[in-house]
C-alpha cells in the first residue's frame, strides 16, 4: 500500500449532451479527442476539463460572460471551464481577435474589449440623461476555427490619440501589449495609423 499522501482533487467539468434516439433510445454526444492534442489524443471522451485560473478570472468581471444569474463562482467556472475544453478538444484555433495563440496579456482591471458607435434617438438621450447624439457600446469576442489561419500580429486595444505630427498607439502584439508613438517621420507607418481605429489590424512593416 502507498504511503504517499493523496493529492488533493483538481476542480474540473464534463459536458454530457444527451438526445432521444430515432428508435426511443438516448444519444449521448462523445468525441475523439483532435490529434494534435499531447495526452490521449484519439480517445473517445466526453468533452470538458480542470479549471484553471484564466477561468476564474473572467468570473471576477462580470463584462465577461451572460447567463450566469444565480449561481455561486465554483458554478460558474466548471461552466467557462468545460466551454472552453471542449473548443480545445475540438481543434479549435484562434482566429481573433487575438495576435497569436497566447495567454491574455492584460490584467485586472482592464480587459479585451472594443466598442461600436450607436446612434441615439431623443427618447435614448432623455433616459440615460444623456447629451450626445451617439455612445459606444462596449463588446468581447473570439472567433475560433477548425483549420489553422493567419493571425493579425497586432492589434489596435483602444482609440488611437492623434497629436500634431504623431499619434499615439496602444497595441497588443505577440510578444504582448506596447503603447507605440508614429510621427510623420515614418511616412508609410503613419499613413496606416491614421487610418486604424480600435479592433483594428495594424501591421508591423507598413
Amino acid at each position: 500500500m502507498s504511503t504517499e499522501p493523496a493529492k488533493p482533487p483538481r476542480d474540473a467539468s464534463t459536458i454530457l449532451l444527451l438526445r432521444d434516439g430515432a428508435a426511443g433510445e438516448i444519444e449521448i454526444f462523445m468525441m475523439v479527442r483532435h490529434y494534435e492534442i499531447d495526452f490521449n489524443s484519439g480517445a473517445l471522451v466526453f468533452p470538458g476539463g480542470s479549471v484553471d485560473k484564466g477561468d476564474q478570472d473572467i468570473i471576477a468581471n462580470p463584462a465577461l460572460y451572460s447567463g450566469g444569474e444565480g449561481l455561486d463562482a465554483a458554478a460558474l467556472s466548471f461552466r467557462i471551464a468545460a466551454i472552453r475544453e471542449k473548443l480545445l478538444e475540438l481543434g479549435a484555433h484562434m482566429a481573433a481577435p487575438c495576435p497569436a495563440a497566447m495567454v491574455c496579456p492584460l490584467t485586472q482591471p482592464d480587459w479585451c474589449h472594443f466598442a461600436a458607435r450607436v446612434e441615439r434617438t431623443s427618447l435614448h438621450r432623455r433616459l440615460k440623461g444623456g447629451d450626445l447624439g451617439h455612445e459606444d457600446e462596449k463588446f468581447s469576442y473570439v472567433a475560433v476555427t477548425r483549420e489553422p489561419v493567419e493571425l493579425s500580429g497586432t492589434r489596435v486595444l483602444r482609440h488611437p490619440r492623434h497629436h500634431p505630427g504623431w499619434i499615439e498607439l496602444e497595441l497588443c502584439t505577440p510578444a504582448g501589449t506596447r503603447h507605440e508613438r508614429v510621427t510623420k517621420r515614418d511616412r508609410d507607418r503613419f499613413r496606416a495609423a491614421r487610418k486604424a481605429g480600435w479592433g483594428d489590424r495594424f501591421s508591423e512593416t507598413e
